[in-house]
């Protein structure tokens, strides 16, 4: 479903379209001159809010009458705040992947911008009681907590609590020259995720804190993946690394976990931090997602243009691919392509086969390393499950497969948040613990024998 949806996304018209069709196409309006031109609009027109059609339909008919063109049946002009408002910003939200729902927000944020501005003009205008007006305004603060444009652009309408200011994407990753970003040492950001004040930090190894972690253990387990290892939307000591480190505690369990990562990321993690110390056990996070990420496919890179801005320092992105003979390599490629956003990228994109060997190879390398160094290497399937085909590929070289795959809105943050909430992270916990649990036992006999 999130590849049809990535195909949808890629045919999405002009960002910020309602400023461009105001500003003559132009699309570097910022959120600044969003409100401005939001505020002249309320001023010199009559602005209608299609999103409550049963307020500005009765407004029409009341301008008409103004005008002597009353209508010749008598009406009754009734005022209700019924919208959907709501209800089709968190269809979206829940149908969109994460990220891109995220992307599509940010990037929009201008425009969102404007519709606040010209939102709260038109309350202020409309002949409404205080409850109804009071009702109006609800509705939009509610749906500003959904695209949370107002944390993104420069202009904040309504000013948040001072924890959700605080925590700027400055102060949470910094350029890498091969890795494109990382986590910064000691960051933070902070969310606000159904109702909680959340702090997304790390500790002075740039990597997310895991509570009750030791600093020597007597086996090291290094989990690596993305924003869904990293645990994005919870607190930390609800991630799954935090969980299983408190089923471990003489263990080292550490959270190598990047928000945007893929293999491609993770691959050249590993061989980094397998220069200076090696972890007895290691596993690969996986999302179906990251097929595209691996690959830098060019939708993905589209896509990320929203989250690179031109003045960003990040400059490359890894880009994992395999040689005419089949060898695996990972190359930067640059990050920043804006030329992009105006194609249709699609007959351009790589095919599903080569995306599932490119991650094969990226597993296999994984599996080499770890192994070179003495440990074990294993692949944890977190929302989606591989193909048969890639099955087959880890089965045939020896790489194990901990599915701890989960489905349903019921292991998500929604409607805030798409990713895994604290109960999913709790089952990867479980499932990672077992898993362990076994594989050490088994070592364990088959030493004793």
């Amino acid at each position: 479903m999130a590849e049809a949806i990535e195909k949808q996304a890629v045919l999405y018209p002009l960002a910020n379209f309602h400023l461009g069709l105001l500003s003559g196409g132009r699309a570097d309006v910022d959120p600044t001159t969003a409100a401005q031109v939001g505020q002249t609009l309320v001023e010199e027109t009559r602005a209608l809010l299609v999103d409550f059609p049963h307020i500005s339909l009765p407004i029409v008919m009341l301008e008409v009458a103004q005008v002597g063109a009353a209508p010749q049946t008598p009406m009754n002009l009734g005022f209700d705040t019924a919208n959907e408002l709501l209800a089709h910003l968190t269809d979206w939200q829940k149908r969109f992947p994460p990220d891109l729902f995220a992307t599509l927000c940010a990037v929009n944020a201008p425009d969102l911008t404007f519709f606040d501005a010209v939102a709260r003009g038109f309350v202020d205008r409309a002949p409404l009681s205080a409850e109804k007006r009071a009702a109006v305004l609800k509705v939009i603060d509610e749906a500003a907590e959904i695209t949370q444009h107002r944390l993104t652009g420069a202009v904040q309408v309504t000013t948040p609590p001072a924890s959700r200011r605080s925590g700027l994407a400055g102060s949470f990753v910094e350029a890498d020259p091969a890795l494109g970003w990382r986590l910064r040492p000691n960051g933070a950001r902070d969310i606000v995720i159904l109702g909680r004040d959340l702090v997304m930090d790390t500790d002075a190894a740039g990597c997310r804190p895991v509570i009750g972690q030791p600093a020597m253990g007597e086996k090291t387990v290094a989990v690596y993946g993305c924003s869904t290892m990293y645990g994005w939307s919870i607190a930390a000591e609800e991630t799954a690394c935090s969980v299983l480190q408190s089923m471990l505690p003489t263990w080292r369990v550490e959270n190598h976990g990047v928000p945007g990562y893929g293999q491609n990321h993770n691959i050249i993690q590993l061989e980094r931090n397998s220069r200076w110390e090696s972890a007895e056990f290691v596993t690969f996070g996986w999302i179906g997602d990251h097929l595209r990420r691996n690959v830098a496919d060019v939708s993905h890179v589209k896509l990320i243009q929203y989250s690179i801005p031109h003045d960003s320092p990040v400059e490359v992105y890894p880009r994992a691919g395999l040689t005419p003979t089949g060898a695996l390599e990972v190359r930067a490629v640059p990050a920043k392509r804006p030329e992009l956003l105006t194609i249709d990228v699609r007959e351009f994109e790589t095919d599903i086969y080569y995306r599932e060997l490119v991650c094969f190879h990226l597993f296999k390398r994984a599996h080499e390393i770890v192994t070179e160094n003495g440990g074990h290497f294993f692949v944890t399937s977190l929302w989606e499950v591989p193909s048969e085909q890639m099955q087959r590929w880890l089965a045939d070289a020896g790489i194990p497969w901990l599915n701890a795959s989960l489905h349903g809105e019921e292991y998500q943050s929604l409607p805030d948040d798409g990713h895994a909430n604290a109960k999913a992270h709790r089952i990867y916990a479980e499932k990672m613990h077992a898993y362990l649990m076994a594989h050490t036992n088994r070592q364990k006999g088959t030493t004793e024998a």
